[in-house]
């Protein structure tokens, strides 16, 4: 789910994901179960931020880097975007 999912600028590069399968083999993958972790990951990512900034009346650092958080899901490249991607490939 992660190697290649945007999360935590963790293995996207393709020598990164290239380095991960050589490690593992040859693999079948199950894109509608990637997709499914992946999206999965996703929503419970934006829960967490989103009960932090909204459940809360901390300020400081911690609430502005949530924000930049759960703004970046949404940039083009990132996690919902290769989500959707991958999703794609099953049509």
């Amino acid at each position: 789910m992660f190697i290649g999912g945007g999360i935590d600028e963790i293995w996207q590069s393709v020598r990164e994901e290239a380095v991960f399968y050589e490690g593992y083999g040859t693999t079948d993958i199950d894109l509608s179960v990637l997709r499914y972790y992946r999206y999965e990951r996703i929503i419970e990512d934006l829960a967490v931020i989103c009960e932090q900034l909204l459940l809360t009346d901390e300020g400081g650092a911690d609430r502005e880097r949530s924000v930049g958080w759960f703004r970046s899901n949404f940039e083009p490249g990132n996690t919902i975007e290769i989500a959707y991607e991958t999703e794609k490939l099953l049509s």
